[in-house]
């Protein structure tokens, strides 16, 4: 079980603290090692890992809820992104709770849980697009967000990344006009009409990795006809 509800012995004063630190500091090293191997697993078993984590679903969960640490909700997150990469048939199934999740997270204005959902929303809409389309517009809003509060160049250029993905796997579902009139001129994508903006932030000095992302989508515009870069 990764997620626990405290005991009854743990408001029992152990004296100076030292044992509490250091099952704390055991129970966060476990949580690391199991969210590192849950991606690791889905990836080496594919389906065969869909039944298991479905039944860790909730517990992992739990960890996104307002009482439990940033730190927590960061690697969660990071977690359900890596592993719905491997198993996109659980997108279909968890999608209307993610976009919720998506949004509420944006309220702990942290740039390295933005940074997670940026990629985690991306992901969504690449490996999951059937199910995504109805969401483009509200994963845009997400992601215009990011873009706009984050302080950190990693989270931007992971929301610049997330758009990306979006464009690759359904063009002609990005919702241009709709982006418009949302008002966010200043987030540096507007499909089709400024596409030169995207470029004008590549290469990417923050997230080097997800510069792979951009160089993939101008490929795949350019391979494109009814697309013509200039």
């Amino acid at each position: 079980m990764i997620h626990k509800d405290k005991d009854v012995d743990d408001d029992v004063d152990s004296g100076d603290g030292s044992e509490d630190d250091e099952d704390t500091d055991d129970k966060i090293m476990m949580f690391e090692y199991v969210s590192d191997l849950i991606p690791s697993l889905s990836k080496a078993m594919g389906m065969e890992f869909k039944i298991f984590f479905i039944k860790m679903y909730t517990s992992l969960m739990l960890l996104t809820q307002k009482n439990h640490d940033v730190d927590e909700k960061i690697q969660v997150m990071g977690t359900f992104a890596q592993t719905f990469k491997h198993i996109p048939v659980l997108i279909e199934i968890y999608q209307d709770k993610f976009i919720r999740l998506f949004e509420e997270l944006l309220k702990e204005n942290d740039d390295e849980i933005n940074r997670n959902v940026a990629f985690g929303a991306g992901v969504f809409c690449q490996k999951g697009t059937q199910a995504m389309l109805t969401h483009f517009p509200r994963v845009l809003k997400v992601l215009s967000q990011i873009f706009e509060e984050s302080t950190s160049l990693e989270s931007k250029e992971n929301a610049l990344a997330a758009i990306a993905r979006m464009i690759m796997a359904s063009p002609e579902n990005v919702p241009v006009e709709e982006v418009n009139n949302m008002n966010i001129n200043t987030f540096n994508i507007l499909f089709a009409k400024c596409l030169q903006k995207i470029i004008s932030n590549a290469p990417f000095k923050g997230d080097l990795e997800e510069e792979k992302t951009i160089i993939k989508m101008l490929i795949f515009l350019c391979q494109k006809s009814q697309y013509i870069l200039t």
